[in-house]
């Protein structure tokens, strides 16, 4: 996933709409070690990709694959 967030950034950083005052996180969990935090946010799949918008996490729906898809 690591290129994926290195991409995700860049297109972030390039996008007109970025606010660099409300920064956009993208965290990496590793629930084999910080289990209690995973439990916190329903991580059962790997990888598990999730969206919080306004402290509301919901589960990312979109493609999985590189490029379209």
């Amino acid at each position: 996933m690591k290129p994926f967030y290195h991409e995700a950034a860049r297109l972030l950083k390039e996008d007109p709409e970025f606010k660099p005052d409300k920064p956009v996180v993208l965290a990496k969990i590793d629930a084999t070690s910080a289990v209690s935090l995973a439990a916190r946010f329903n991580l059962d799949g790997y990888p598990t990709l999730k969206i919080a918008r306004n402290g509301e996490i919901s589960e990312y729906e979109g493609p999985r694959k590189e490029g379209k898809g």
